[in-house]
């Protein structure tokens, strides 16, 4: 709410029709005021107590003694419409003997409690100008504020009201009308604290006074130690949960980066892998078509030497011994030089002439011959 900005406010004596301390003390009770005597004897009671402005309800009584009950649920049956003059009279009076006990430093609040209509507030608010009212709270009910509007121009007394008024809209209209010059918000009518301020920061705007209705001020003791350690530990465990969060968005504010580095890696790693499978098989399809072509021109020679390439990977670093098909001669060659020799002889004997038939006869016999290896 923006801390306190007052060190003390003015309070009033309010309800002097119920009586005040001295008559409340002696009864062990409020009891309803009818003469005016008796409404002199409250407010010099209450300026005893040092208030130096008391809030009065008039009418509230009739003109003769009778329980608070009765009076309370008959209260404003014979105010509408046209003002009878007793009671007119009576409610003046009472004013006057409060006006004359106060003096002129007194401020008299008049509180009709919305008893009144449009009519006899005008009635009776032109009778009270005289006793200069400080305000005149509640002359009818709020619920159509072209009424107030209506005794704002027929009467000079200030304008109150707002305790039977509902949230920020229930006195837009008083303050766009400027109809009011004191609103009354009650903090448990009208929406709590938070809309109670809302409507103050709206009468700001209009420079409608506030008076804040059922506000209970009440003795408060220091809380027990128990109280004390558990609000302790309430605000150690939220210091905590904000510490965990801070370490947990530190934690993720480290991570992120180094997941995304290697999530990167991962993929750059992955993409080399796959171009190198991909140059990989390339070359294969290239040499398979290259020696396809081979075989297609020269498919003998090209198994042979398919065979010879397939011996130097399952044989490597081994001797070979050939035996020729006369019989008499062994060579030993190395497996390199009997492929590229051997491959050598077959290319001359194509370029002499594929159809010799006693090279190819050679060929097909060493072919068949026992190949032995040994270490």
């Amino acid at each position: 709410l923006g801390g306190k900005t007052h060190d003390s406010l003015r309070a009033y004596a309010s309800q002097l029709q119920m009586g005040w301390r001295k008559l409340i003390t002696k009864l062990d009770r409020s009891e309803l005021q009818f003469e005016p005597q008796d409404y002199y004897d409250a407010v010099k009671d209450a300026m005893a107590d040092g208030y130096d402005a008391v809030k009065i309800d008039p009418c509230f009584a009739g003109l003769s003694k009778e329980d608070f009950s009765q009076a309370y649920m008959k209260r404003g049956d014979n105010l509408k419409g046209a003002y009878p003059e007793a009671l007119r009279k009576i409610a003046v009076e009472r004013i006057a003997a409060a006006r004359e006990a106060g003096g002129d430093e007194l401020d008299i609040i008049i509180e009709i409690h919305s008893t009144l209509d449009a009519n006899t507030a005008v009635i009776l608010g032109k009778s009270l100008e005289p006793y200069r009212i400080m305000y005149y709270e509640e002359p009818t009910m709020p619920s159509n504020p072209e009424v107030f509007k209506h005794i704002k121009q027929k009467c000079d007394i200030p304008l109150a009201t707002g305790e039977r008024s509902y949230t920020r809209w229930g006195f837009r209209q008083f303050f766009e009308d400027r109809t009011l010059s004191i609103a009354q918000p009650d903090l448990c009518n009208t929406g709590g604290i938070t809309e109670v301020k809302k409507i103050c920061d709206m009468a700001n705007v209009y420079d409608i006074g506030i008076q804040l209705i059922n506000i209970t001020i009440q003795d408060a003791e220091p809380p027990t130690e128990e109280v004390s350690n558990a609000f302790k530990e309430v605000e150690t465990a939220k210091q905590g949960k904000e510490t965990a969060l801070n370490n947990a968005n530190k934690y993720r504010n480290e991570q992120i980066p180094k997941a995304e580095a290697n999530s990167d890696a991962i993929l750059q790693n992955a993409e080399a892998a796959k171009q190198e499978r991909i140059n990989e098989a390339n070359g294969q399809v290239a040499r398979f078509n290259s020696m396809y072509q081979e075989y297609i021109k020269y498919p003998e020679v090209t198994k042979k030497r398919m065979f010879y390439e397939a011996m130097e990977d399952v044989l490597p670093d081994v001797k070979v011994v050939i035996e020729s098909s006369d019989g008499k001669t062994n060579t030993v060659l190395p497996l390199d030089s009997f492929v590229s020799g051997d491959a050598a002889s077959d290319a001359g004997e194509m370029n002499d002439g594929a159809d010799n038939g006693e090279a190819d006869n050679g060929r097909t016999e060493r072919q068949e011959n026992a190949v032995q290896s040994e270490e």
